[in-house]
């Protein structure tokens, strides 16, 4: 036999309240409401029970606590970050309050809370379920001093196939921090899953390790370049560049991987035109693989 959870709550107004929750996507059972109830439906095995205050008491001696208070925070499941952002505009547009707490952005994990106009608390969340428990076989572990979170975002802001995972905090004082600071963030970058460790200032990024960015055009390439050097990065020579938390960057169009492929005179003159350059000129490398007009 199938369950249903019910969950009662004590309102001022039967009308108002049924209302804000149609808004937030509730369907009024008729069958099971009058005028000191009604029955608001979420899904086949959830529903909320409005009670007026005089039927609540019915049920109950317990005395109904103050619109203040909150004995209990109700959570429910978004399909999406959108649906998370809809919810809490429908709670703050029919008389409830939206975002009583911080907002949870955890990349991976998105909430905001809200109250209905009586002060019951609800949660709306929202989980990217494949990012829990999605540590590869072979993960890139990058060491950041103490920003791996901040790092993580931009890249995924940045870059195509990027999304931030998992963040998980320090249980006890570590070299490079105190218990409850950040300690690892899970990220995806163009696909290649990372870690970032907040590891203090111990060591620092170099060139010895860098992420290569196939391009296709000129647009593009300035669009990683420009966002990379214009967010605290700077310029290096070849294509190169670092971020601001000095991790080192290849933004490579494919004109030029292509040229170095072709070998012979093709590459060495692609090759000649590159070592001149700071971020890459599609049109030159193009010109100097079409070589000298005759």
């Amino acid at each position: 036999m199938s369950r249903t959870i019910t969950i009662s709550l004590p309102v001022a107004d039967i009308q108002r309240s049924k209302a804000f929750y149609s808004a937030l996507g509730f369907i009024n059972n008729a069958q099971f409401t009058d005028d000191t109830a009604a029955l608001m439906v979420l899904s086949e095995s959830i529903n909320v029970m409005l009670l007026t205050h005089a039927k609540w008491r019915t049920f109950t001696t317990r005395p109904i606590p103050p619109h203040t208070s909150s004995e209990v925070a109700l959570n429910v499941s978004c399909d999406s970050r959108e649906s998370v952002d809809a919810m809490n505009v429908a709670a703050s547009e029919n008389g409830g309050t939206s975002d009583i707490n911080p907002v949870q952005d955890h990349g991976f994990m998105y909430g905001r809370d809200f109250t209905d106009p009586d002060g019951h608390v609800w949660g709306a969340m929202w989980m990217d379920e494949s990012a829990i428990n999605t540590i590869k076989k072979n993960t890139i572990c990058l060491w950041y001093e103490c920003d791996a979170e901040e790092a993580a975002h931009f890249y995924a802001r940045t870059f195509p196939d990027s999304s931030v995972g998992a963040v998980h905090r320090a249980p006890a004082d570590f070299p490079g921090g105190k218990a409850g600071q950040v300690l690892t963030v899970q990220f995806t970058v163009c696909g290649i899953p990372c870690m970032g460790l907040n590891g203090g200032s111990m060591f620092k990024q170099n060139e010895a390790f860098s992420f290569q960015i196939a391009t296709d055009d000129q647009a593009e390439t300035d669009k990683y370049w420009d966002a990379i050097v214009g967010n605290g990065g700077t310029e290096s020579a070849c294509g190169w560049c670092k971020d601001k938390w000095g991790l080192s960057w290849q933004i490579t169009p494919r004109a030029l991987t292509d040229a170095m492929t072709k070998g012979g005179e093709i590459a060495k003159r692609a090759f000649t035109a590159m070592m001149e350059m700071r971020k890459i000129d599609v049109a030159k490398i193009e010109a100097a693989v079409r070589g000298p007009s005759n």
